[in-house]
């Protein structure tokens, strides 16, 4: 059977700690979300179980990604500072952080829209974090 129609199959487990805390929900339904919305970013911190798919990189999915750091930056601020532990103050102030730093690039700076090279490293980067010998090789598909 050709390689493109096999189903997808995860490797590995989920290497996410269960959650125990408000905040460590909140991170947990955060990387949930931003696995999903950018697979070739969860790759590279270690996390396969995209390792099938690409980003949307349509308008549609540009603002969709706007929308997901919006709602968990929301979600963050929201949790209050009086329950959290002192080292979840600053995660949650690193991660804000983080967070306003990918609605930078999808909402103000746009690389796809004025630099091709972009896509290029994109591509390049989603292929190189794939170890075939380890079987991840599946976001390029192909015939054997």
């Amino acid at each position: 059977m050709p390689a493109s129609l096999l189903p997808f199959l995860p490797l590995t487990g989920d290497p996410l700690p269960a959650p125990r805390t408000a905040f460590d929900q909140a991170l947990r339904a955060l990387l949930d979300d931003l696995f999903a919305a950018l697979p070739t970013w969860a790759t590279q911190m270690g996390f396969h179980g995209y390792d099938d798919r690409w980003p949307d990189l349509s308008e549609r999915g540009r603002r969709a990604r706007l929308a997901l750091y919006a709602r968990h930056r929301a979600a963050l601020v929201a949790l209050p500072e009086a329950e959290l532990t002192p080292d979840e103050v600053i995660d949650c102030g690193i991660t804000l952080e983080a967070l306003d730093a990918f609605a930078f690039d999808d909402g103000v700076l746009r690389q796809g829209a004025w630099d091709a090279l972009g896509y290029v490293a994109l591509l390049g980067g989603g292929l190189h974090e794939l170890d075939p010998a380890q079987g991840t090789l599946t976001r390029l598909e192909f015939d054997r």
